[in-house]
């Protein structure tokens, strides 16, 4: 399936690499800088690429006008028989690629449109708009907000460097879909939040945010005074903006219950006095919300933008068409110079008649930037498990709330705990039959914690329903879950969360119900796979009770064209890496163990204020720990999709009651002590050690060095002995064959990433995975390594932006002539990094920059075999980069090790680390290298 984003896509990337090459490019120097500054997800960049295509090259003209004038004709490849017609040529390239044979034949027979008016056929097809009408592709989680911000931003650049150009909007109106008991009109607020310098150079976003104006334009109650008295909050707002400026307006509003009341054909004959309808009050409230309308269609300028807008294209009913009557409303005076819509469901059916037949198709044919769902998953969007359950309502409750807190149970940055949402079909439902079967399986699994972790949440409770009306402070709740002082865990919902509800900290779903309402069971379950921190480590819950897990399929083929299995990363995603320097050498080092030691000396002071000065907190700090477990698939290459979670203490299921204590402690103080003894002499204070004891047991269980007997040990010394830790140092010698693949192929490297260098597009991975060589060839074009100092393999994969800047800096020093640098920072099993041990958890450095004895590079050999006259590798300068929100007391705990341990036992080495200033920019930091390296 070819569709006309995939033209405008192949023709604007690369357009768009052109011009960001060109230092006198307006649209280049703007995409240079939203790279630069790598603040937007790879979606939001491309579809920002689009953006600047249609306004510059495509002039902002509709679709079917910029097909026309041969901006997709194929030059490389013309079609003599076409005639030259531009429009006739991408109709038959379309109908090739989409095996529609009829139509491509009737193109060829008739390419200048004698028989059939090809433009005719082509505006239809394009779904016949008056008006340039965009639409932009994107799922759930690319960020659809930002972007539109983003485009405003942008637009209002634009204008403001031209003001007369008509391609650049002045002021805008953005549409959320009606939808009564969703967030999508508050979440549409998030606007204001968007930084314009992610996309803007700073001076020219600080002086566009100051004249930028955010008005929201409420939907009225009917209870309303002002209204009622036939005032228009609404109406006032615009006339008292629009009095005095006519730039930067920007309006969010619900197109059906602001542009739209009051606009059937019934309410206009109210309004008109010559009807026989004609009704004197009821026509003031008409006119009032006439005049609103014309109001808006009187700003000039405007680009309209819409969320959700596949309400927008003609469906089986009238809701599905109220938007279009909104935009044509805006349009009644000429000023709407460009409409952008957003969708993550585009697939409208469309039949177009050709002849005397009809060409069907599922998606909308306006689509300029498409990005797929299942591309999201391990990008943006957490990596879903999807599980059906076909048992009883009680019994699925149980099984899910099991399988969340034995897998999903995390706590995020911030503290913030990881939830499930249990979807319920009604107020009763939930509250006689799944509240019940959550506080059952809590009283058996987590007794007593039911009361601060289960939450409900509905509105609209009926008058019979009066027993189960929510606390007033629900609502703040509700929208406040994402909070780390908010401790829920379970949340409940009715007819609530589903589209438009942004809660990242949402694990897991589970819908107990077969569901009936169109796309209810694809909205619900897409809730919870929204990225808190790195989509590619995070995953969720997705569990279906019966007939849930059909009908998600099915709602996924026909919003999506996916199925379930398309949820999961997949293999063609996957970047086969070429070895172009086997076995670099040998690197040794030492790694340094520290043993700790308890030193018992004769106790001289009081033993009872003694005992009372226990603190736990020692052995915290000096056998620092934190519990998790790694978890990975058996792939055909090795060990794949590699998962990191914190084990919980409290999963451990170790008792330590306080007669365990006393008997513990008796044994440990060799007989000099009875139970007795202790509880007469020391009750109270022994009690208070073990209830400090207690609440670490599940920490004890779990770690791997210190055991509950050392522990009470120590309080026993405190009865005889005074006390001291001290520590040595143990070397633990190491030899790694460095940044060697220990398996033959290596593993390919997931692209969701998506930070290669050299870069590769995911459309392009089949393509570099049939031919290696290309990695060979992209390494010269890209200039990455014209020393053969830097790439034993290809392509390296970062996990920033700062790491790419760094390796394209260092590359192109001088001073590394007779050194080599390497990226070491990627981690796989099957890679033979250089890893340093540290008390506080491992460390691999970023980079490292190697000098050999005799001075003699490595160098790739003729079929990539070993480099035998290649010197042996004498010293290692680890440079390490670090965002600043990455540098912090985790890692400055390990790097304090490295500079004051490691290389103390290590002369060879060297360290330094540069951290980011929120920039990306490596360059104010080649000075220091330089420096280092002569050292070196």
């Amino acid at each position: 399936m070819l569709n006309l984003h995939d033209f405008i896509a192949e023709t604007a990337f690369a357009w768009i690499s052109q011009e960001k090459a060109n230092a006198q490019s307006l649209p280049g120097q703007v995409a240079a800088h939203i790279e630069k500054c790598a603040k937007l997800r790879l979606p939001q960049r491309q579809a920002i690429d689009i953006f600047l295509w249609l306004k510059f090259v495509g002039q902002n003209r509709s679709l079917g006008d910029i097909i026309r004038a041969g901006a997709f004709q194929n030059l490389a490849d013309p079609q003599p028989a076409l005639c030259g017609n531009a429009t006739a040529e991408f109709l038959y390239r379309f109908a090739k690629a989409n095996e529609l044979k009829k139509l491509a034949e009737m193109v060829k027979d008739d390419p200048l449109g004698k028989k059939t008016d090809w433009n005719a056929f082509l505006n239809a097809l394009l779904h016949d708009f008056s008006y340039p009408n965009y639409l932009f592709s994107l799922p759930m989680g690319a960020g659809k907000t930002y972007l539109m911000a983003a485009f405003i931003y942008l637009d209002l650049h634009f204008a403001r460097l031209q003001p007369d150009d008509p391609r650049f909007a002045k002021n805008f109106v953005v549409f959320a879909p009606q939808a009564s008991k969703t967030a999508i009109l508050p979440a549409l607020q998030t606007i204001r939040n968007f930084d314009p310098a992610w996309v803007l150079p700073p001076s020219d976003a600080a002086e566009l945010r100051r004249t930028v104006h955010f008005e929201i334009l409420d939907s009225l109650s009917s209870k309303r005074r002002d209204k009622l008295h036939g005032n228009n909050p609404n109406l006032e707002k615009v006339n008292r903006l629009t009095q005095t400026r006519d730039f930067g307006l920007v309006f969010i509003t619900n197109a059906e219950k602001v542009v739209m009341e009051k606009l059937s054909e019934a309410d206009q004959q109210i309004a008109d006095p010559g009807s026989v309808f004609y009704d004197e009050k009821k026509a003031a409230e008409v006119v009032k919300t006439n005049a609103l309308r014309e109001r808006l269609s009187e700003i000039p300028r405007i680009s309209v933008i819409l969320d959700e807008a596949h309400h927008f294209f003609s469906g089986s009913g009238d809701d599905e068409k109220k938007l279009k009557v909104a935009v044509d409303v805006l349009n009644q005076h000429g000023h709407v110079c460009t409409v952008m819509g957003f969708s993550g469901t585009p697939y409208v059916k469309h039949q177009v008649p050709v002849g005397d037949s009809k060409i069907k198709l599922n998606q909308i044919q306006l689509i300029v930037y498409h990005y797929s769902l299942s591309d999201g998953i391990g990008r943006f969007l957490k990596i879903p498990q999807v599980i059906g359950h076909n048992v009883a309502g009680d019994r699925f409750v149980g099984e899910a709330l099991s399988r969340f807190f034995k897998d999903y149970d995390r706590v995020y940055p911030g503290g913030v705990p990881s939830k499930i949402a249990f979807y319920c079909p009604g107020i009763e439902k939930l509250n006689t039959e799944i509240l019940p079967a959550v506080q059952a399986w809590y009283a058996a699994n987590r007794p007593g914690k039911d009361a601060d972790e289960v939450f409900r949440f509905y509105r609209g409770v009926k008058k019979t329903q009066k027993k189960w009306t929510l606390p007033k402070e629900s609502e703040a709740i509700f929208h406040s879950l994402d909070q780390s002082h908010i401790k829920k865990r379970v949340i409940l919902l009715v007819a609530i969360g589903t589209e438009g509800w942004d809660c990242k900290s949402l694990t897991a779903v589970a819908l107990p119900r077969r569901e009936t309402t169109k796309n209810f069971v694809l909205q619900t379950t897409c809730r919870c796979l929204r990225e808190v921190v790195s989509a590619k480590d995070e995953t969720a819950l997705i569990a279906l009770g019966e007939g849930n897990y059909e009908t998600l399929d099915k709602e996924l083929q026909e919003n999506y064209a996916l199925s379930i299995a398309d949820l999961y990363v997949r293999g063609e995603q996957a970047v086969n890496i070429i070895v172009r320097k086997p076995r670099l050498g040998k690197v040794r080092f030492k790694n340094i163990r520290r043993r700790y030691s308890i030193v018992r000396e004769e106790r001289d002071g009081d033993v009872t204020a003694q005992l009372a000065q226990f603190d736990f907190g020692i052995f915290k700090q000096k056998y620092p720990f934190a519990p998790k477990t790694t978890t990975a698939t058996v792939g055909g290459r090795g060990l794949a999709n590699e998962t990191t979670h914190l084990i919980s203490p409290e999963s451990s299921s170790v008792m330590f009651s306080f007669s365990d204590f006393l008997a513990a402690l008796a044994r440990s103080s060799w007989g000099r002590f009875s139970e007795a003894d202790l509880l007469e002499k020391h009750g109270e204070t022994l009690r208070g050690i073990h209830r400090m004891i207690a609440t670490q047991i599940g920490w004890l269980a779990l770690h791997p060095q210190l055991a509950l007997d050392e522990v009470v040990a120590f309080v026993a010394s405190l009865l005889m002995e005074s006390i001291r830790v001290t520590h040595e140092d143990i070397e633990e010698a190491v030899e790694i064959e460095l940044l060697d693949w220990r398996m033959d192929p290596p593993p390919a490297i997931p692209h969701a990433g998506i930070r290669f260098l050299p870069e590769v597009r995911l459309s392009d991975v089949a393509r570099f995975n049939q031919f290696p060589n290309r990695w060979e060839e992209e390494l010269v074009a890209q200039s990455l390594d014209p020393g053969d100092i830097t790439f034993n393999y290809a392509p390296y994969n970062f996990d920033s932006l700062y790491e790419v800047h760094a390796l394209r800096d260092l590359a192109k020093l001088a001073d590394l002539r007779d050194k080599e640098f390497y990226y070491n920072g990627y981690r796989n099993g099957a890679l033979q990094s250089l890893v340093i041990r540290t008390p506080y958890g491992n460390y691999t450095p970023d980079f490292l920059v190697l000098k050999r004895k005799p001075l003699k590079p490595c160098r790739r050999q003729k079929d990539n075999v070993p480099d035998k006259e290649a010197g042996q590798i004498e010293r290692v300068l680890i440079l390490e980069t670090k965002g600043k929100q990455f540098y912090d007391a985790d890692f400055q705990a390990k790097e304090k090790f490295v500079k004051e341990v490691f290389l103390k036992h290590n002369p060879n080495f060297q360290y330094r680390c540069f951290v980011d200033n929120d920039d990306n920019d490596f360059t104010r930091h080649l000075d220091e290298v330089k420096k280092e390296i002569e050292q070196l």
